[in-house]
């Protein structure tokens, strides 16, 4: 019989008490993240890493950051919840978590040093950083998307989420500076940023790290480093102006939505951060054109179906604000909640699909080791209170493929679907089992 770590993990929990358990995970967590790295050889001091957290937008955030940085003509690594990339090399995130292991994480490092990748773009979720999944990772800039109740079946509390996404800031704030190789072969200091949605609640006691600069963005706040004025939000794309300290630039972004406005940002700050022309920025986000699973349209028959991975009350909120700016008829969701995840924010999540959308189909998402139906009925209160009736604009259906099929067909031209929650996932966890899962497929199939 093989002997894991995961195998190991499951016996320490049933003979330590869950008390005395609980106090010696951190350390546990910390010993394969020192042995990683011995194993590994510290490859996170050895490439320049910028690491992107945040509630939400961290995969198109990061995606569009690589966008920059390759259009500036740099080799990059990615990890991120929707892809992995070295260099050209790129893949599917397959498994289910937004971040491998200490082990995979610090491997991952290692193969983009060897590549001679000149930048490590890193998604850095909550877990990442209390479980010590990048430490040993001196970051060179950081950068905060916007923060929102989360996590809170793991964290227990907000401040204690806000305090571990605020540990990411003190590594780039605090960690010493690397000596790294530029293009002339010279060995050049490497210099530390912090970059901050100057429009979060959370930003001012953020912006109390200090790095070598630190760079704000922002839709309303003249006071920040980059400010997006003009905003126009249309079907199949956005346009705006961003007034900042490195000139001005016109956008026209295939990405729709105003949440891909502050994405577009906080990548633009890392391009300046890393001396990228604002021309070469322009350039590369312009071609951006889609991220799996990220506000995916499907048009078909009239209707229009979005596939996003909202699975947070704010992410549902900024989707359907969004969609509704350019839906000509009734706006209808589909959704439900993961498994085994905060359960505080599901009737929050059922009342605002209730009062935003005219249609509800209530429906499972991926339940891991609940019942789809306690699940389903820990959203349904909010969806009432928001007024919506059972069986007249609201309806149950517990299988998620013929929900989808429903609203597809009882939808009318002009008619947007949202479907939200799984995204770009090629499977659904079910009881510990990967099922495997093709959200655009099944959509593509109902609409022809």
């Amino acid at each position: 019989m093989t002997i894991t770590m995961e195998k190991i993990l499951a016996l320490g929990r049933k003979i330590i008490p869950k008390k005395l358990f609980r106090l010696g995970q951190p350390f546990y967590h910390f010993c394969l993240a020192f042995i990683a790295n011995v194993i590994y050889r510290f490859p996170g001091r050895k490439i320049k890493a910028i690491g992107i957290t945040g509630t939400n937008g961290k995969s198109t955030t990061s995606n569009l950051a690589v966008a920059i940085l390759e259009e500036a003509g740099y080799k990059v690594g990615l990890s991120s919840t929707t892809n992995f990339q070295i260099g050209a090399k790129k893949w599917d995130n397959e498994i289910d978590r937004t971040m491998a292991g200490r082990f995979a994480t610090i491997k991952l490092l290692r193969q983009m040093v060897n590549a001679k990748c000149d930048y490590a773009v890193i998604e850095v979720p909550s877990h990442g950083i209390a479980q010590f999944r990048v430490w040993g990772v001196l970051f060179d800039a950081a950068v905060l998307t916007n923060i929102t109740h989360d996590h809170l079946d793991y964290h227990k509390t907000f401040e204690n989420y806000v305090k571990t996404k605020e540990r990411l800031f003190k590594n780039a704030a605090s960690s010493s500076h690397k000596k790294l190789r530029d293009r002339s072969g010279k060995k050049a200091k490497v210099k530390k940023f912090i970059i901050l949605n100057h429009d979060d609640p959370q930003y001012g006691r953020f912006n109390k790290n200090r790095a070598d600069l630190n760079i704000s963005f922002s839709t309303k706040n003249k006071r920040a480093s980059l400010l997006a004025k003009e905003i126009e939000i249309k079907e199949d794309g956005v346009n705006f102006k961003l007034i900042s300290y490195r000139g001005n630039i016109d956008f026209n972004l295939k990405l729709t939505g105003l949440f891909n406005v502050y994405n577009a940002l906080a990548a633009t700050a890392v391009g300046l951060s890393q001396d990228i022309k604002p021309e070469t920025i322009k350039k590369a986000l312009e071609k951006v054109r889609r991220i799996p699973g990220r506000l995916e349209v499907v048009r078909g028959r009239g209707r229009t179906v979005v596939i996003d991975y909202a699975h947070t009350p704010d992410a549902l909120e900024n989707i359907y604000s969004t969609v509704r700016e350019f839906t000509k008829g009734n706006l209808i969701a589909v959704f439900g909640a993961t498994g085994d995840r905060d359960k505080a924010k599901r009737p929050v999540m059922g009342e605002i699909a209730g009062r935003m959308a005219d249609i509800v189909y209530l429906t499972d998402e991926e339940p891991g080791s609940e019942e789809p139906e306690t699940i389903i009925e820990e959203i349904a209160p909010g969806i009432l209170k928001a007024g919506k009736k059972e069986d007249k604009n609201y309806y149950k259906i517990l299988d998620r493929e013929k929900a989808i099929i429903e609203a597809i067909k009882n939808a009318e031209t002009g008619d947007t679907i949202v479907v939200s929650g799984i995204g770009h996932q090629k499977f659904r966890l079910i009881k510990g089992i990967q099922t495997p899962w093709d959200e655009r497929g099944i959509i593509e199939k109902a609409l022809a």
